[in-house]
Order: structure tokens, then sequence, then C-alpha cells
């Protein structure tokens, strides 16, 4: 859980970011987040309930991980909604990607050794 709350954020703050440059690519990015996010929740809640037998904990866990991504759009509303412009916008989305390509690289690399 703490793992796709971290993962959320991120997720939050470059959806905030493209809707406030582009609104129907925004509309588009939220959708195409929001229908990944499903099983997301799903591999949350069903491990907890079934290691734990509680429904509460298991929607309260899943609750808090979908709460972090609109925690990222508020985030990057105080944090950087005023510096808007196409540099800032291409600068975030360069820097997710590289992380993005980084890790899958070094998990390949560690998977193949």
């Amino acid at each position: 859980m703490i793992a796709l709350v971290i993962h959320n954020i991120p997720e939050g703050i470059i959806t905030f970011i493209t809707t406030n440059n582009n609104t129907r690519i925004g509309l588009v990015l939220t959708l195409s987040i929001a229908l990944h996010n499903i099983p997301e929740g799903i591999a949350i809640s069903i491990p907890i309930y079934y290691s734990t037998k509680s429904k509460r904990k298991a929607f309260l866990y899943t609750l808090i991980s979908s709460v972090s991504e609109p925690l990222g759009a508020l985030i990057a509303f105080f944090l950087i909604s005023y510096i808007n412009n196409i540099y800032f916008f291409s600068i975030i989305l360069s820097i997710t990607a590289g992380i993005m390509i980084y890790l899958a690289i070094y998990e390949q690399k560690k998977r193949s050794i």
C-alpha cells in the first residue's frame, strides 16, 4: 500500500499539470489513470482482507491509497501552479519519463542477474 501511495502522488501531480495545460489531454489522462487504479485498489484490498479478515481495514487502506492521488494534485496546485509554462511542463514530464525508464532497466538487470 505504501508503494502505491508513493506511486499515486506523482500521478496526481502529472494529472494536474497536464489538465492545467490542456484540458482535453488531461481528461483522457485522468480517465486512463482512473481505469488503471481499479486493479491497484483490488491489489491492496484483497490481500489485506484475506490476511486480517477485516473489511474495514481493507477499505481504509484502499481509501488511503486512493486519496494520495488528489493529494498530489493539491501539492501541484499549491506549489507549482504559478509556474505554468510549456518548458516547465516538458521538464516535469521528461524527469518522470527518465525515472520510469531507469527503474524499468534497473529492475530488468536486477532480475537477469
